[in-house]
């Protein structure tokens, strides 16, 4: 979790030098956190490498769930903090490819979630 935060941190600072090795160090461990190698990859503006990590978790049994999870379509409400809706901006332009697209319909399918109650 250390280094995706460090991840986000180079990439906001547009370090990329300190970027680059966070996230080499990431993707040497990507079987362990692979949620967050692809949250990272997306921090780095890497699209094509968060969309082999989710292609590589979805065709993989162990890790499907949590792909699958990490691809559904939660409903953020208007409040949220500015880092989840870009990351629900990146992960929803992730599911769009075409490429990650048919990976996920192979296996599964993407729903919309709301995270908080609309009504009491």
């Amino acid at each position: 979790m250390r280094q995706s935060i460090l991840a986000e941190s180079y990439a906001q600072l547009h370090q990329p030098d300190k970027l680059r090795a966070v996230l080499a160090d990431i993707m040497d461990h990507t079987k362990d956190a692979p949620g967050w190698a692809i949250d990272s990859q997306l921090a780095a503006g890497d699209m094509d490498g968060a969309a082999r990590t989710i292609i590589a978790m979805l065709a993989d049994p162990a890790q499907r769930s949590s792909a699958l999870a990490k691809v559904q379509d939660y409903d953020y409400p208007r409040t949220a903090p500015a880092l989840f809706k870009r990351r629900h901006a990146q992960i929803v332009a992730l599911r769009r490819r075409q490429d990650v697209a048919a990976a996920i319909d192979a296996v599964g399918r993407v729903i919309k979630i709301p995270l908080f109650a609309t009504e009491l």
